[in-house]
């Protein structure tokens, strides 16, 4: 009904080294579950990915709930058991991907 299934918010920040890189954020991502395990979560992180790089990112960061970890795997992200958040159901795991 013209509703969207699945969403995200991106942010373009600078890498905190002084460099002037632009590191790509993937932020809030989220799929009614209903639509969960149809692909679409993947074609929405696919198009973020796209957006970001266009606009110069060189990596991505995903701030990802502990218990979603395998699904950015899959496409290609790498945890940082190191850097953690939150507790419970909502510790979270940093993640990253080279464009």
């Amino acid at each position: 009904e013209n509703l969207p299934v699945s969403t995200c918010r991106l942010k373009i920040v600078d890498a905190s080294d002084g460099s002037g890189e632009k590191i790509g954020k993937i932020e809030r991502v989220a799929t009614i579950p209903d639509y969960r395990s149809k692909g679409i979560g993947s074609l929405v992180i696919d198009e973020a990915e796209k957006w970001l790089k266009e606009m110069g990112a060189k990596k991505v960061l995903i701030n990802s709930r502990k218990a979603a970890v395998r699904f950015y795997e899959k496409l290609g992200y790498k945890p940082d058991w190191n850097k953690t958040s939150g507790s419970g159901l909502f510790e979270c795991v940093e993640t990253e991907k080279i464009l």
